[in-house]
């Protein structure tokens, strides 16, 4: 399930209200937390693709709403931090999450940064909307979470790399 967001509201408007992700606006990925993905998943797009250039791994990059958007809740839930994807993305993947929450404020240059991908990768303003980037930021493909198992979302990706 995608939510569309059209409208009078974009992915500007949406950045307004308060951030709700685990921001870390260091050079580094966010801290490993047990059991989610937030090991694996950068804040900063910058350095994200910086690491992709430097390893040679794909970014897969995910819009969220992760504090209204039930479908990015579940995605989060479901794939983002099952241990069969998360060694899956640890071996092939920069992970990003350009996150768009309702209740915490994100810093500003994160806020731009996370603008201008949206602006050039899900204008629709779709949630989630994943897509899979090469290290100079050329569309790889885009991935649709419909509910599937963390095996068939793995393929999914796999087939796309």
């Amino acid at each position: 399930m995608i939510i569309q967001v059209r409208g009078l509201v974009s992915h500007e408007k949406i950045a307004q209200f308060p951030h709700i992700a685990n921001v870390c606006p260091s050079d580094e990925p966010l801290p490993a937390v047990p059991g989610t993905a937030r090991a694996q998943v950068w804040s900063d797009p910058e350095k994200a693709f910086q690491e992709a250039r430097q390893s040679g791994k794909k970014v897969l990059v995910i819009f969220s709403g992760s504090d209204w958007c039930l479908p990015c809740i579940r995605l989060e839930k479901n794939i983002l931090t099952d241990s069969s994807f998360l060694q899956f993305a640890r071996e092939r993947l920069v992970m990003v999450e350009a996150d768009f929450p309702q209740r915490k404020k994100i810093p500003p240059p994160l806020k731009a940064q996370y603008e201008s991908l949206a602006d050039r990768f899900d204008p629709e303003g779709a949630f989630p909307k994943i897509v899979l980037l090469a290290a100079d930021r050329s569309l790889v493909g885009i991935l649709s979470y419909t509910g599937q198992s963390p095996a068939a979302f793995i393929e999914e990706v796999r087939k796309k790399l």
